[in-house]
């Protein structure tokens, strides 16, 4: 559900596990991809600790996150494309959600040399990562907190009163 929610800010998608046909074949997809992305992005390498060790890649993990990167850079795309074509309907009225703004403020201003879509892809991907893994961080620490608080209530209830 909370990954809805901030798909929702982001990019103006709900990718609901009831939708039918396509819509539930692409939010798995993306489901996927982005599990698989946190999995790895969490993960140490030895290539990270010891740089020139990195060129071995020690268990294929750099592979597997360059396929994924491949992954979710399509979805962003098709996200982006999907936006500027609705802008190009007039379609883009109501609210809007982070694509939208990014091609509203990114619209002709002088970028050094860098594309566009591309800024607006990066800047989402990066905002839909850390939204959530600070949300599965958050959620870790509650879960934590709530099972000290079983080992002292356990932890009180063999120890009697206390003096």
């Amino acid at each position: 559900m909370s990954l809805n929610v901030i798909l929702t800010m982001v990019a103006g998608k709900r990718y609901s596990v009831a939708a039918d046909g396509d819509g539930k074949k692409e939010a798995r997809g993306v489901q996927t991809a982005l599990r698989e992305s946190f999995y790895h992005l969490g993960m140490f390498l030895v290539g990270d600790a010891v740089p020139y060790l990195r060129w071995l890649d020690l268990g294929g993990h750099e592979k597997v996150m360059k396929k994924i990167a491949k992954e979710l850079d399509a979805i962003a795309g098709e996200w982006v494309e999907e936006h500027k074509q609705r802008r190009a309907k007039g379609d883009a009225k109501g609210e809007q959600d982070i694509i939208d703004v990014l091609l509203s403020v990114l619209d002709g201003a002088d970028l050094g040399g860098f594309d566009a879509d591309t800024i607006n892809k990066a800047t989402s991907l990066g905002l839909l990562t850390r939204i959530t893994q600070r949300e599965v961080a958050l959620t870790r620490e509650e879960a934590n907190n709530r099972q000290r608080r079983r080992h002292r209530e356990k932890n009180a209830l063999y120890e009697g009163p206390q003096r």
